[in-house]
């Protein structure tokens, strides 16, 4: 409750603020394809109820076997259309979330207008508390969307969601941004940033108890981009060149480069599921052979930079 009231507070005081558009020059991260069935990406986390309604693989709903990228998604039953009572949802991870983080959603649905639709969620408290993206949105600065559900969409829940008939492939952004002035001395101000570490991105179907013969909502692809800050000015050019070696690594020890003023910078490092493995200055070797091997994001920073990468510890 006390994060979620945090939250809260932080957009109402950002409604004073100018009209709220994308931020930065965007650079990408990371990318999610739901192109087979039998494959979950490391980035989600899956529907864990007892009858499942996401699946990964192609579909077989004309609505949704037209157009370009239509063969593959991520869909509430790649076969059948929706059940009723639905509350499904899949998760999208994002360990370190970079200043200014984009989301870019390729996806389309065909739902009951007002009645059944799909919701999408944030968590900055690992899964504890989840707020709708309608929210902490336009024209509130601290969060920004482009294509997405207006307040209109209301379900009989009261929750914001995608409803109703997209006509085809919709592409959809939000952006968190985190961007700040903060005082740096008695008579001037620098430009920082929080960060987010993890992020929990929630994709949630909901219906009500009418049955329908809809085809629900179907998501292509996922795209996690970084954007800087207005105004940011990189002062550890080196960290934009960091590539540890060997990568990946069998014996999970990974080498980091001698690095202009490194000792102004601190290393976090975390797994799958973003919990952290490692926190601290920057360090040439680290070890991470008392871990299971996997996927782990490095974050470089100071208050003026963040960099991330990935180590691969197979």
């Amino acid at each position: 409750m006390k994060q979620t009231l945090l939250i809260l507070l932080s957009c109402m005081l950002g409604y004073f603020s100018a009209s709220a558009q994308f931020q930065g020059e965007p650079f990408s991260i990371d990318s999610v394809y739901f192109t087979a069935a039998d494959t979950v990406p490391h980035q989600i986390v899956a529907d864990t109820a007892a009858a499942p309604l996401w699946q990964i693989g192609n579909t077989t709903k004309a609505v949704f076997s037209t157009g370009a990228m239509a063969a593959h998604g991520i869909m509430t039953d790649t076969t059948h259309h929706y059940p009723v009572s639905a509350n499904n949802w899949f998760t999208l991870i994002i360990p370190v979330a970079p200043p200014n983080m984009i989301l870019d959603i390729w996806h389309e649905y065909q739902t009951d207008s007002a009645k059944d639709g799909g919701i999408v969620e944030f968590s900055s408290d690992s899964g504890a508390t989840w707020l709708n993206i309608a929210y902490c949105r336009n024209p509130f600065p601290g969060l920004i969307t482009q294509n997405f559900y207006s307040y209109a969409d209301s379900l009989p829940t009261g929750e914001q969601a995608f409803s109703g008939n997209s006509g085809g492939q919709v592409h959809s952004r939000l952006q968190f941004f985190d961007c700040v002035m903060v005082k740096k001395t008695a008579t001037s101000c620098d430009l920082t940033y929080t960060v987010r570490r993890p992020l929990y991105i929630r994709f949630r179907f909901s219906s009500d108890t009418l049955a329908d013969t809809l085809s629900g909502w179907k998501i292509d692809s996922l795209k996690i981009l970084g954007a800087t800050c207005p105004g940011y000015v990189t002062d550890v050019s080196g960290t934009l060149q960091v590539a540890p070696y060997p990568n990946p690594a069998h014996d999970g020890i990974f080498n980091f480069p001698a690095l202009e003023r490194e000792n102004d910078l601190s290393l976090d490092v975390y797994n799958m599921l973003g919990a952290k493995v490692y926190s601290g200055k920057y360090i040439h070797q680290l070890n991470l052979s008392n871990y299971a091997p996997g996927l782990y994001f490095f974050t470089l920073h100071n208050p003026r930079q963040q960099y991330s990468g990935k180590l691969n510890y197979l």
